[in-house]
């Protein structure tokens, strides 16, 4: 039953089941409705399925199993596909928590010189995929802090390590901006990209200053 990806409800009320409740049936991630009081059940309910919105876990006197996932929960922020910094433009990242969490939000990331953009979940409580654009010229950086989110234990997350993605225009993030560098935000500038005069002078500057 635990490889029954797709099942989204099972309903199994007053059936006279007896046994332990599979722990498979935490592996069913799309399941919303689980209703099995009135059996003569014993053990514990898998601690996944905390969460399934149409369930009568409220009537059947068993706890919750230890969680698959013992800890503090911590993160990680990647870069999904490793792109030059540019203003206005879309560098695409991935979070990925170490055990699933309840209620994390496009809010809870904070970002220096620039905004999030898209955002969506990969994998239930695990994984998520936001966008995140420059607008400033200045050191791009991605965190998220202590606490934001809890796991099914009530634990608070760790704050996730700090992730710079560099200067805009800074390609071969070194930390400064090259003379070649300089001539390729011109270009963008005369040419049509997203850069306003003052962004190219402060480029410029940071060039003159390094």
């Amino acid at each position: 039953m635990g490889n029954l990806s797709e099942l989204e409800g099972l309903y199994l009320r007053n059936g006279r089941f007896t046994g332990t409740i599979p722990l498979q049936l935490g592996n069913l991630h799309k399941l919303v409705g689980l209703q099995i009081a009135g059996n003569q059940l014993t053990g514990c309910i898998p601690a996944e399925l905390r969460d399934v919105r149409d369930s009568d876990f409220d009537e059947v006197d068993l706890p919750f199993c230890a969680p698959l996932w013992p800890g503090v929960p911590t993160a990680e922020i990647t870069e999904t596909t490793p792109t030059t910094v540019r203003i206005d433009s879309a560098i695409p990242l991935a979070v990925v928590f170490s055990e699933p969490v309840n209620g994390f939000t496009v809010d809870d990331v904070n970002v220096t010189n620039g905004t999030t953009g898209e955002f969506a979940t990969l994998k239930d409580g695990l994984g998520y995929s936001l966008a995140v654009i420059p607008n400033a010229v200045g050191v791009v950086t991605v965190g998220i802090a202590a606490g934001v989110v809890e796991d099914y234990e009530g634990f608070g997350n760790t704050a996730a390590e700090q992730l710079a993605l560099g200067l805009p225009y800074d390609d071969d993030r070194d930390g400064a901006i090259s003379r070649e560098e300089v001539i390729t935000a011109i270009s963008d500038y005369l040419f049509g990209g997203a850069l306003t005069r003052d962004e190219v002078i402060q480029i410029i500057n940071l060039y003159l200053i390094g």
